[in-house]
């Protein structure tokens, strides 16, 4: 998935626009950057449009900065909606400690992906133990064990510890 980021600005009086498309090469997160903000210093930023579904109007030109520079950008909306603060979102996707599940809508599709995902059960196995086994509960208990939040209605993003 590419972000493109479009943002509308206010410095020192004039309207301008920007846009990047995430990922970028160095040279064009620097471009980016020098239109933005060419004087260095402090601006109203509004996003116009974006395709992250997180509020970043809160947050800050240097934070912007530091999501274009990360490899995986277009992971940062999901991750930032599971953390509770932006440097944790950015050490996570640093770090690569976390999965995102899609096309998770309840319990049972959570188990359904960890128990696949972990080799536990073969879902298309059609032994005993797959046409018995609970995925409900399995996704259930992994859920309230921790780790796992809710990004949507069907992505799901587990933080490792």
């Amino acid at each position: 998935m590419t972000n493109v980021l479009e943002l509308n600005y206010l410095n020192l009086g004039n309207m301008d626009f920007a846009t990047l498309t995430l990922p970028a090469s160095n040279e064009e997160i620097n471009e980016f950057f020098e239109k933005l903000n060419p004087m260095d210093t402090d601006v109203e930023l509004q996003w116009v449009e974006s395709d992250f579904e997180s509020n970043l109007n809160n947050l800050s030109l240097s934070q912007l900065k530091i999501i274009a520079d990360l490899d995986n950008a277009e992971d940062f909306d999901a991750v930032f909606s599971a953390c509770d603060v932006f440097s944790e979102a950015i050490e996570h996707l640093e770090n690569g400690t976390y999965t995102i599940f899609e096309n998770v809508e309840n319990d049972y599709d959570l188990g359904w992906e960890l128990a696949e995902r972990n080799n536990i059960v073969d879902p298309n196995d059609d032994s005993i133990l797959a046409r018995y086994f609970d995925y409900e509960k399995y996704g259930q208990d992994c859920r309230f064990e921790g780790g796992f939040h809710w990004i949507n209605f069907n992505t799901v993003v587990e933080l490792h510890r």
